[in-house]
């Protein structure tokens, strides 16, 4: 008798069915989005894209449809009358410079009726995040080959949290390909990432071409893995397109032998009690021999280093290192001792803030601001400049001492993915400004996810990185109330298939990252391969 029934039943019923499944799969719309906007509210009406155009004369935003039309319409151009058929543009301050900056507007409202798709922004930059929302909405139905969006009217009004939503990359411990970080950048703008911070030399490798020291990159791990200045530039502008900085790091004074050259490093570091085995041949970590910073080499050396990164890194800031320096490398120079006498310093922690002070003067020479690492901070707190940006990755406390004293603070620290057992849900939790006041919290400038390269190269970079990078992006763009790790995770489950579907190779959402499915399964909903407590 039911299949006499559904025999009589209009197609319109079926189609009503089907959207009735369709709900019942994603619950809401919170099930889709990530990151969490500020503000959603959407309908039940379902409507379709027939023909598709962006309505703009924005060369930035005509190339991100662009890319975004190969993403969203992957089963071929939308076809057919009615329904959506364009997306409009109104941008507040439609002036801008090709590159973003540090204090780039990125809010942006999304309002989608049946017939009508409209992202309003402040700047261009909102507009690319508002484009990057709108994609997740359209789905492609394989019983109508059409493209569709479930639960309009939709209504999205979003800004991020944080200014700074950085990744670290690192490409001295094993070195990525251009294409590599070109399709990493692509990866960041899927979970508004908008800083690649790029640790692109370091003691075990220099890969980077210094014209002025052409030897320099003899120390890259082969000729073959090497990145040109031709390189740099166009990976700058290649995320700048994306709305994305790119800040290199240039370590010091630790972290910098051999690859920086042996001639900056203290005489006979390698007989020094204590430093002899800081950095084993090619290989080790840390490797944290430091730099002589007594020595006009070392000066030449870093004043030609920074001086040509800052004429192809267009943006406004260098990061300057200054982790892990082993002092004992010091004190059994004969030169570094004559030195400290003659300048009346009785501390090795002179000669560390010495090479700080001096590596801040270099950057700022060069029309540069400048971020160093938390022990920078440990060490010399609130004799530090006040420009000086605190990089906290060991102690989260840091963080609020940092800001409380009125100097800026990113937080890196619980966020590392290369710490390959640290869970989802505890990175989720990674709470930026728990016990900090309301009044310091304006210091926090935001965070970094940190892909250290010690076991990572393109083979499994982005298994490493996603999904659980999808983790401080959310909480460093959402709303700080957006704290529910049960109600995200099905957003996180499908944020990782989509990534899979824009060809980024997401490792599963399990509790260690790289891990492979462990049977057949489909991505959506598995307990195959979401081995995870909801």
């Amino acid at each position: 008798a039911f299949n006499v029934v559904l025999m009589v039943l209009s197609p319109a019923f079926f189609q009503q069915m089907k959207l009735l499944l369709f709900f019942c799969l994603l619950c809401t719309v919170h099930s889709t989005i990530w990151p969490m906007p500020q503000s959603v509210t959407v309908g039940k009406t379902a409507t379709t894209i027939n023909s598709w155009s962006c309505d703009t004369t924005d060369s930035l935003l005509l190339a991100a449809c662009d890319r975004y039309n190969t993403i969203m319409f992957k089963h071929g151009a939308p076809s057919g009358t009615g329904g959506i058929t364009k997306l409009s543009f109104q941008i507040s301050n439609p002036k801008h410079g090709s590159l973003p900056t540090m204090d780039m507007k990125e809010d942006y409202k999304l309002d989608v009726t049946s017939t009508t798709a409209t992202i309003s922004s402040s700047e261009v930059w909102g507009a690319l995040r508002g484009l990057e929302t709108f994609s997740q909405f359209v789905y492609f139905d394989f019983d109508t080959a059409a493209y569709s969006i479930y639960q309009t009217p939709i209504s999205i009004t979003d800004s991020p949290r944080f200014a700074f939503r950085g990744l670290l990359i690192d490409t001295s411990r094993h070195y990525q390909p251009v294409t590599s970080l070109m399709k990493l950048l692509d990866s960041m703008v899927y979970g508004k990432y908008n800083v690649l911070h790029w640790h692109i030399v370091d003691a075990q490798s220099f890969p980077l071409e210094i014209k002025a020291f052409p030897d320099m990159w003899k120390n890259a791990w082969s000729k073959q893995e090497r990145y040109t200045q031709a390189d740099i530039k166009r990976l700058v502008a290649y995320a700048g397109a994306r709305g994305i900085r790119v800040i290199p790091e240039f370590d010091g004074p630790g972290h910098m032998g051999p690859a920086w050259g042996k001639n900056i490093l203290p005489q006979g570091w390698d007989t020094i009690k204590g430093c002899e085995n800081a950095c084993p041949p090619r290989a080790g970590d840390p490797c944290d021999v430091p730099c002589d910073p007594t020595l006009n080499q070392t000066w030449a050396v870093v004043d030609a280093v920074l001086g040509e990164a800052a004429s192809i890194f267009s943006d406004k800031y260098l990061h300057l290192g200054g982790d892990e320096v082993r002092e004992a490398c010091w004190s059994g120079s004969a030169s570094i001792k004559a030195w400290m006498k003659a300048h009346n310093y009785t501390s090795l922690d002179k000669v560390y803030e010495y090479y700080v002070l001096e590596a801040h003067k270099v950057a700022t020479k060069n029309g540069k601001f400048f971020i160093n690492w938390e022990e920078v901070w440990t060490h010399f707190t609130t004799q530090l400049p006040k420009s000086t940006i605190i990089h906290i990755w060991i102690n989260k406390a840091h963080l609020k001492n940092v800001v409380e004293n009125g100097y800026y603070g990113i937080l890196s620290q619980g966020w590392y993915l290369d710490h390959l057992k640290d869970s989802f849900e505890n990175m989720y939790n990674n709470e930026p400004a728990t016990g900090i006041s309301t009044a310091a919290q304006k210091f926090i400038l935001g965070g970094a996810s940190c892909m250290w390269g010690e076991t990572v190269d393109e083979s499994d970079l982005m298994a490493t990185v996603w999904p659980k990078a999808a983790a401080a992006a959310e909480r460093l763009w959402s709303a700080k109330d957006v704290t529910d790790v049960k109600k995200a995770w099905p957003r996180y489950k499908n944020f990782r298939c989509r990534l899979l579907e824009r060809g980024i190779g997401a490792g599963p959402a399990n509790a260690t990252s790289r891990t492979p499915p462990t049977g057949p399964s489909n991505c959506y909903d598995n307990p195959k391969v979401f081995v995870g407590p909801y």
